[in-house]
């Protein structure tokens, strides 16, 4: 019997450190990279075996999990499947991208081995402790990644600023929704928050922003805070009067020690929002929107129509892929579950699902990235089927129990 529960203790660390490490790879195959050039080696063949064995993992776990899967959980392995082969099998055009090694690689390799992984998962208090964890490593790693870079050290890397970026605000995220946190972690928040405002891109900024913002509404029953909030406000508006020359003081000293993130910029040149690839993008995708406005153009068709670019926002991509009236409804579908989520009991599954969606599971969503390749996205709908199937399994208890306490009254 100890034999059997050692097993199954060593198979959810597994699944754990698979999910979480799938996640964080960037940050993860960065740091290893680093320190495997700092010691002279070549970084190309550890980058491999680290992805074989957080992937592999993944995988190997994902479908020794299948037979664990409820109804309901099986719904959106059908859904996607279904849509997938359809879409294949319908649209011509879509399939070099259907069958392309990153678009398989992400469904089927990464993002459905990760749903299968998060809805099996044993116990999501202990996973939560383990993103704990996870997400102190990550801000330390990056921290200690952006040093190096400053410091011009050759086997230091920060080229891929905007997914390091998405990799510190999970983490950030995360650490701000707890409800208590150790002096560390809080030095941890201000740290990674400095890196993403001078070194990062401007999706991560939104997410933060996101986040407070929730964070106001839910302390605004708070008269204290209420009036806390107020005070900021008037201050900030005295101190808008000299707002100009503060960022141009704070952005040049900023550039001065080298830091080039994407947000800072943009600030320096005063280009916040635009971004003319982008909207050439959106023009493209409207046009397969407009060609085909009930049903689609089928998935994949924003990079059908892009070059193999995908359209870098959320709604735009499941409308061209379903069209007007499908992808509606697949949308409500999603911010129905997201509702569900946020107005559930306080507990480590629904943190978890605001930490992700404030992150890289929805807001990313909308400024960067694909849904159909992004991993937390299907971590985010896992844990919402999650939520559904514990719900289903307690009111389906209840009934039981009621109907048996009928008949022993009869």
């Amino acid at each position: 019997m100890k034999i059997i529960l050692k097993r199954i203790n060593i198979l959810e660390a597994v699944r754990e450190n698979a999910i979480l490490g799938t996640i964080f790879f960037t940050t993860l195959n960065t740091f290893t990279a680093s320190i495997v050039s700092f010691l002279g080696l070549h970084t190309h063949g550890f980058t491999v075996l680290l992805a074989a064995l957080i992937y592999g993992s993944l995988i190997a776990i994902g479908a020794l999990s299948i037979y664990k899967v409820k109804t309901a959980g099986i719904v959106f392995l059908l859904l996607i499947a279904n849509l997938y082969l359809f879409s294949y099998s319908f649209w011509s055009d879509n399939q070099p991208y259907l069958m392309s090694l990153e678009e398989i690689t992400g469904i089927w390799g990464i993002g459905i081995p990760s749903y299968l992984c998060i809805i099996t998962l044993s116990n999501i208090e202990k996973f939560y402790d383990t993103m704990n964890k996870y997400a102190i490593l990550v801000i330390i790693i990056q921290t200690f990644l952006t040093i190096v870079a400053h410091l011009n050290l050759p086997w230091g890397d920060r080229s891929n600023y905007m997914e390091i970026s998405y990799q510190l605000l999970l983490p950030i995220v995360f650490l701000m929704l707890k409800h208590k946190r150790t002096r560390f972690e809080n030095l941890l928040v201000i740290v990674g928050l400095i890196i993403i405002v001078f070194d990062g891109a401007r999706g991560p900024l939104i997410g933060i922003v996101c986040l407070v913002i929730y964070k106001i509404i839910l302390k605004m029953r708070n008269r204290n805070f209420f009036i806390g909030i107020l005070s900021g406000v008037a201050v900030l508006i005295i101190g808008s009067l000299k707002l100009n020359s503060i960022i141009d003081i704070v952005v040049q000293i900023a550039l001065r020690y080298g830091f080039q993130g994407s947000f800072l910029r943009r600030i320096g040149t005063g280009n916040i929002f635009s971004s003319k690839s982008r909207i050439v993008l959106y023009k493209e995708t409207i046009r397969v929107i407009e060609r085909n406005p009930l049903f689609g153009g089928g998935m994949m068709s924003d990079r059908a129509a892009n070059n193999g670019v995908y359209v870098h926002d959320l709604f735009l991509e499941i409308w061209s892929h379903y069209g007007l009236l499908v992808g509606s409804v697949f949308i409500v579908t999603l911010l129905f579950l997201v509702i569900i989520m946020f107005r559930s009991k306080e507990n480590q599954l629904k943190y978890l699902f605001i930490s992700i969606f404030f992150s890289t599971g929805f807001v990313r969503l909308l400024l960067s990235s694909s849904y159909l390749i992004e991993p937390s996205f299907y971590v985010m709908i896992g844990l919402a089927v999650r939520y559904v199937m514990e719900i289903d399994y307690i009111e389906s208890h209840t009934r039981v129990r009621e109907f048996n306490n009928k008949k022993e009254n009869i």
